[in-house]
């Protein structure tokens, strides 16, 4: 009999990082559900109930009017698996879970280490003041009425200590101020881990308190996203002299989560700037924008105003052809390094001072970018002195386990022996 798996997310926004590993889960004897609560601000519109990517995907809304609770009851999964774990209703969800003894996976779905995430240099992003304060006035309501109640009725459901209900009152006020604290954490470990390469074992680690022998190295799903095969890693280095005159930007979504910049029309000016500076210098450009973006209207804006935008179909052609990529702290930034490609780190304008994590800057050919006048100069400085033994050994630290279409396997493999080990446990006992 096929046993039920519950994913749990705010919206439908995420579900391809559930969806890929559905015919893997299958084979083990299992059906995935995707459980989110977008009609409750995120994702409104959507219908209780549809099928994404060969997925069954249900809006809280399919359940009428039934807590969390109530759901995982219904269910009666053998296992809850989450992207995140540190919003209030993720969290909600994950206590009732533990308190009913299901067994929970938290699967990262980017590479955490992109990022400079060490608590000892403060947030990772600057926190624009005008922006947050127009998400936190946006997001009022539905956190007052919906996410902090859901999360409130939990502990009160499984009897939680006064340290969590501290917490909590501590929590509320770091998102208003735009702040995670991870002092506060309640309750967000979850059975296992499961992270895309060795780098972000640690965080996992330490930031969720999931024992490192939980932890398991999958591989990255941007190379099967992006169609990059073992051959096409490096490939970049072998092509220098083929290379077009086009810099392809990375960007990482900062304008909806209130960091960096005030508007979307900051962030085009921003843009612009680069632009037409390296158009002087004789160079194109294109740029690679969020999947959060495409509901933001940025898009429409940036085509008006003449940008060139590069879809996640070709970029890997347009990749193998560009001459350089400037980049935001993010995961996608991992594919022109994983070819090979020069990587400028932007620390142009608004994103002066921007930190980036260990995995960029160890990067052989990434530089930070203070100023678009500087490129030219550091792209010779990159290709004279390229140290191509050291540029393999990175990519073989960082790509990941190979190949990477084995990526929803290693995942179903490790939620799988997983709940066969819980209910071992508890046959066991008794």
């Amino acid at each position: 009999m096929q046993k039920t798996i519950l994913g749990f997310d705010s919206w439908t926004a995420g579900s391809r990082h559930f969806a890929r590993l559905a015919p893997a889960l299958e084979a083990k004897g299992y059906r995935l559900i995707l459980v989110h609560i977008g009609s409750w601000g995120h994702d409104k519109g959507r219908p209780a109930e549809e099928t994404i990517s060969g997925m069954q995907v249900r809006d809280i809304s399919y359940y009428r009017g039934k807590h969390f609770d109530e759901i995982i009851k219904i269910e009666k999964p053998a296992c809850v698996l989450f992207l995140s774990t540190r919003a209030f209703a993720h969290m909600a969800f994950l206590r009732y879970a533990k308190h009913k003894g299901i067994p929970s996976c938290h699967l990262y779905h980017g590479l955490v280490r992109v990022q400079d995430v060490d608590e000892s240099h403060g947030q990772a992003y600057r926190v624009n003041p005008v922006n947050q304060l127009g998400l936190i006035v946006h997001r009022f309501y539905k956190n007052i009425t919906r996410l902090v109640p859901a999360y409130a009725r939990s502990l009160i459901r499984t009897e939680a200590s006064r340290h969590l209900w501290y917490s909590l009152a501590i929590s509320v006020i770091e998102k208003i101020c735009g702040r995670i604290m991870e002092h506060f954490l309640m309750g967000t470990e979850t059975d296992i881990g499961c992270v895309y390469t060795q780098a972000d074992v640690s965080h996992m680690e330490s930031h969720y308190r999931i024992p490192k022998n939980n932890i398991s190295v999958v591989g990255n799903p941007d190379l099967i996203s992006f169609r990059i095969d073992k051959s096409d890693l490096a490939a970049a280095l072998e092509t220098r002299g083929e290379k077009s005159r086009e810099v392809l930007y990375i960007d990482t979504a900062l304008v909806p989560t209130g960091l960096v910049f005030t508007s979307n029309k900051e962030f085009t000016q921003y843009l612009l700037a680069i632009r037409d500076s390296l158009a002087a210098s004789g160079y194109r450009f294109a740029v690679k924008l969020h999947p959060a973006q495409l509901r933001t209207g940025l898009p429409e804006q940036m085509m008006s105003k003449g940008f060139e935008l590069c879809d996640n179909h070709e970029f890997k052609n347009r990749l193998l052809q560009a001459s350089a990529v400037i980049t935001e702290p993010s995961s996608a930034a991992m594919i022109p390094a994983l070819l090979g490609l020069p990587l400028f780190l932007s620390n142009i304008g608004p994103l002066a001072g921007q930190r980036y994590g260990e995995v960029l800057t160890s990067y052989p050919l990434a530089r930070h970018l203070h100023s678009v006048a500087d490129f030219t100069a550091l792209l010779e400085e990159i290709n004279s002195e390229t140290n191509k033994p050291a540029v393999l050994e990175w990519i073989q630290d960082n790509s990941g386990p190979l190949p990477a279409s084995e990526m929803p396997v290693r995942v179903a493999v490790a939620i799988d022996q997983m709940v066969q080990r819980i209910q071992h446990q508890r046959t066991c006992a008794v």
